[in-house]
């Protein structure tokens, strides 16, 4: 019976449980709902007052 090969992880950009920041995953979803929103709303790009 032959070892399996290692797979190449396919997502080398998914965080890993020792780099991953909660603060930092809130941070980009708020971020990125806060563009979904604004989207729907008809603005298409982001205002000034967010950075």
């Amino acid at each position: 019976m032959k070892k399996p090969e290692p797979q190449p992880n396919p997502e080398p950009e998914a965080p890993t449980p020792e780099t991953w920041d909660p603060v930092e995953e809130g941070r980009l979803e708020q971020e990125a709902y806060r563009k979904y929103r604004d989207r729907q709303r008809g603005y298409p790009m982001p205002l000034p007052t967010y950075h």
